[in-house]
Order: structure tokens, then C-alpha cells, then sequence
């Protein structure tokens, strides 16, 4: 039902929006017909209004693919930040357990989705093929006249989107700027539970996979390898997610 009276208002605020400008229109046709206009030149007045909608049109596609990339961005970012967040549940919760670490637990701190409401892309299909849509012949004045008033009726449709558009895209931009900067402060307290950060990891990680291969491929002697369990489990970093259960893995095959 609101659907459906959505749709009749729609059609009353375009008839009255034709109706005002066909007013004007007319008597800007009955004047210039007075004056004898060439259909030359009414012709040339429609090709302008025809590029004009085409040009605005462009420019309202162009904004929209701009908001879907703002808007996959911000769901990205959104996902980092809650992926962090229980990275940091996860590490607090073996640092507690292992190395009897208590961790701050308001570094945890959760981003909700945001939502999407549904796009309104019927503009695709518009504004096209007026001429033949109207069916217009030469010194049809009054056919004319009619596409005129369809074309400045889509030309303020399309305005009006493109800035509701513009306005969105702002406020998604400063999102996403906004979580950038709380992301990048939940990397730096990640790093900070296991007294590391992304350099000392990226060593970390390095040592960790030569190890991981030697463990795999039961190269050296059984205690050399369960030293090099040992060397790393000296380290706090072994209990991010990215290297926990790795290392419990490994553990397991040499039986520990």
C-alpha cells in the first residue's frame, strides 16, 4: 500500500512539475512561432536540452560507481576493525592463559555493519529516445514542446539524485577516514599485548615459517626441533591468531 501511494505521488509532484513548466514552455513555443522560428532552430534548442540530459546523466553514473567503491570500502574497513577487534579478544585470552598476562580489556572494542539501504537505479533506463518515444515530425510545435517538458522534468530528477548522491559520498568519505585511524590504533594495541610490533612480527613470522618447514619435513633431531618449539614459544607473539594454532600443530607432531 505505501508502495503504492509512493508511486501516485511520484506521478502527481511529475504532473505538476510538467504542468508548470509547459506553461512556460507554451508560451515561449507561441512566441517564437509568432516570430516565425525556424524548426531549425527548435530542433537545435532540443539537441541542446538532449545533451544536457545525457551530460548530467553521465555525471550521476560516474557518482554512483564513486559511492559503491565508498561503500565497499567502508564495509572493508568495518570488517578489518571487528577481525582486529577479536584478534585482540584472542590473544588477551591466551596471553592469560599461558603467560598469566592480564590484558586490558577495553582494547577489545567491536565495529557494528553498517547498512545498506537499496539503491533507486531506474534513472538508468531514462532519458533516452525522446524523439521516438514522442513520435515527433517536422513542425510539430506542440510534440515538441511536450519532449522539452519530459527532458527538464529528468534533468531535475537527475540533479536531484546526483546531489543527494554528493552529499552521501562526503559522509561516507569522513567514515571511512574515521575508521582508518581507529583500525590503525587496534594494529598498534594488537602488536602492543605481545610487546612486538609489525617490524618485530615480520621477523617473527619469518623464523616461525623456517621453523614450521623444518617440523613438516622432520629435518634435524628430534630435541633440535623441539628447541626450536621452545625458542619460540619465549616469545609472546606465538599466541596471535596467525600464529597459535599453527604452533599448537606443530607441538602435536612432536608430540607435546
Amino acid at each position: 500500500m505505501d508502495y503504492m501511494l509512493n508511486i501516485t505521488n511520484q506521478h502527481l509532484k511529475k504532473k505538476k512539475f510538467i504542468i508548470n513548466i509547459s506553461l512556460f514552455v507554451l508560451l515561449f513555443v507561441g512566441l517564437c512561432s509568432c516570430q516565425g522560428m525556424p524548426w531549425y532552430l527548435a530542433i537545435e534548442q532540443l539537441e541542446d536540452k538532449e545533451n544536457e540530459v545525457k551530460s548530467i546523466k553521465q555525471k550521476l553514473i560516474d557518482k554512483e560507481r564513486e559511492n559503491n567503491y565508498f561503500l565497499k570500502t567502508n564495509k572493508d574497513i568495518t570488517a578489518k576493525i571487528n577481525k582486529c577487534s577479536n584478534d585482540i579478544a584472542e590473544t588477551k585470552f591466551c596471553l592469560d592463559k599461558n603467560y598469566d598476562k592480564k590484558s586490558d580489556s577495553s582494547l577489545i572494542f567491536f565495529k557494528k555493519a553498517d547498512y545498506e539501504t537499496p539503491k533507486d537505479t531506474s534513472y538508468y533506463s531514462c532519458c533516452t529516445d525522446y524523439r521516438k518515444r514522442f513520435k515527433l515530425k517536422e513542425d510539430e510545435y506542440e510534440t515538441w514542446q511536450k519532449i522539452i517538458d519530459e527532458i527538464s522534468y529528468d534533468i531535475n530528477n537527475l540533479n536531484n539524485r546526483f546531489n543527494a548522491l554528493t552529499i552521501q559520498n562526503d559522509s561516507l568519505n569522513n567514515q571511512i577516514n574515521e575508521k582508518r585511524i581507529i583500525l590503525n590504533n587496534c594494529e598498534i594495541n594488537l602488536y602492543k599485548l605481545v610487546d612486538s610490533d609489525i617490524d618485530k612480527t615480520n621477523e617473527f613470522r619469518k623464523r616461525f615459517e623456517d621453523t614450521e618447514k623444518i617440523i613438516t619435513a622432520k629435518e634435524l633431531t628430534k630435541n633440535d626441533r623441539i628447541k626450536l618449539l621452545s625458542e619460540l614459544e619465549e616469545t609472546k607473539i606465538v599466541c596471535l591468531p596467525e600464529f597459535r594454532e599453527r604452533f599448537k600443530s606443530m607441538k602435536k607432531r612432536e608430540g607435546q
